[in-house]
């Protein structure tokens, strides 16, 4: 018995003695700290986006990886922003850049840290970036002013297509097709803006990133008209319109397709529009 209660001491004096060894502040496996600390942060165009990162290992730091992915390529291959060999047991670092919206008009961004040891062990943290001021997207078709429906108009104010009436006061557009000599009843590819609405045609504006911001500022810079015609498949058209008497806003339309056939209720066109709510 008393050989048996030495032996289980001795087994005890061995494990303290190797728990003992560890100093305070040593770690086991890896471990990856990253700084903003939130997963989801915001951003405006040109805004800087600042990450720094510290990573403690008990083994040899192997890799330290920043990889992006914007919400539209989460199923593709990762952009590797960042790829270091640190060799140490500890490491600190930074990556840094000035935000740009994503051009395929993706709603956010993924950027994932990977720190690997030279045992395999992997630490990973996520962050998700968001646009601020990016616009919400809405698909509309309109149709030609004398299909049988007669809803040839667009009222911008509550985002929905009404009928050609300018009588209405929300009323932001109509196609001209009623008010052409169209026996062959031909979409007339032609809108007319109502109550104070104007129209610029920018095929060149960055439609994937639209902001209130940059709508105006090309608006503003362009010759306006309150008629716009010949519109055809992928036109940008910029819209300048009142939402009360003393405060105008803006939306920028992509024209998805101009439907023209024979007769008229399936004459349409198919556009999305970028507003803010």
């Amino acid at each position: 018995m008393n050989k048996l209660l030495s032996l289980i001491f001795i087994s005890l004096l061995i494990v303290s003695s190797s728990c003992s060894d560890k100093e305070d502040g040593d770690v086991e496996g890896i471990i990856l700290l990253v700084n903003p600390a939130n997963p989801t942060f915001y951003k405006s165009q040109g805004d800087p986006v600042e990450f720094t990162f510290n990573i403690r290992s008990e083994e040899s730091i192997q890799s330290m990886r920043i990889y992006r992915q914007s919400q539209k390529e989460l199923k593709s291959e990762r952009d590797t922003v960042l790829d270091v060999i640190p060799n140490n047991t500890a490491y600190s670092g930074y990556y840094g850049f000035k935000y740009k919206i994503p051009e395929d008009g993706s709603a956010f961004e993924t950027y994932t840290f990977e720190a690997v040891n030279v045992l395999g062990e992997t630490s990973v943290q996520t962050r998700l970036l968001y646009p601020i001021g990016l616009l919400k997207p809405l698909e509309v078709q309109l149709k030609s002013s004398i299909s049988s429906t007669k809803n040839g108009g667009f009222d911008l104010i509550n985002r929905k297509v009404i009928a050609t009436d300018t009588s209405i006061a929300t009323l932001a557009f109509y196609d001209k097709t009623d008010t052409l000599n169209n026996a062959n009843k031909n979409l007339s590819g032609f809108w007319v803006g109502v109550n104070g609405t104007t129209f610029v045609r920018n095929n060149d504006f960055n439609f994937g990133v639209a902001t209130l911001e940059n709508i105006k500022t090309s608006f503003e810079g362009s010759n306006s008209s309150s008629q716009i015609g010949n519109i055809k498949n992928n036109d940008i058209i910029l819209v300048k319109y009142k939402v009360s008497a003393d405060k105008t806003t803006y939306v920028a339309i992509s024209i998805n397709s101009v439907t023209d056939v024979e007769g008229a209720d399936s004459d349409i066109y198919n556009f999305t529009l970028k507003y803010a709510e």
